[in-house]
């Protein structure tokens, strides 16, 4: 299972609804590196897709805190209330789901992410 047609049959109708070029290319050096290893079958096909859906959310929800901040006004009447952005604790637990998936594949983030074009907006986090 090497081509790049084998590994488009194989993404999840999720993945196939988001058709986003950089997740797509996360799930797609994904499933080459663990055909590289012998290990690709259809639960680690599955992790693949989970973590380039994962990753799809992350970048939403980095957009979401950059665009929004990390704390919000929010008007009752005349009185303006402060929180903090929803978005954070979403993010944070989406990104140690998606180290927890990396790490069933033995794989580092970076590496999944090679020959990617980074994102300004990711740089802007790290």
């Amino acid at each position: 299972m090497s081509s790049l047609n084998e590994y488009t049959n194989h993404r999840s109708w999720v993945l196939a609804k988001v058709d986003d070029a950089e997740i797509n290319a996360i799930f797609y050096s994904l499933c080459q590196l663990l055909d590289g290893r012998g290990e690709l079958n259809e639960v680690t096909i599955q992790i693949a897709n989970n973590i380039a859906y994962n990753e799809y959310v992350i970048h939403e929800l980095q957009t979401d805190i950059a665009v929004r901040g990390v704390v919000e006004e929010v008007m009752q009447g005349l009185t303006a209330k402060y929180q903090p952005n929803k978005s954070i604790d979403q993010l944070r637990a989406m990104t140690t789901a998606t180290s927890k998936l990396y790490n069933d594949l033995k794989i580092l983030p970076r590496e999944a992410k090679e020959g990617i074009k980074d994102d300004e907006l990711d740089n802007w986090m790290r």
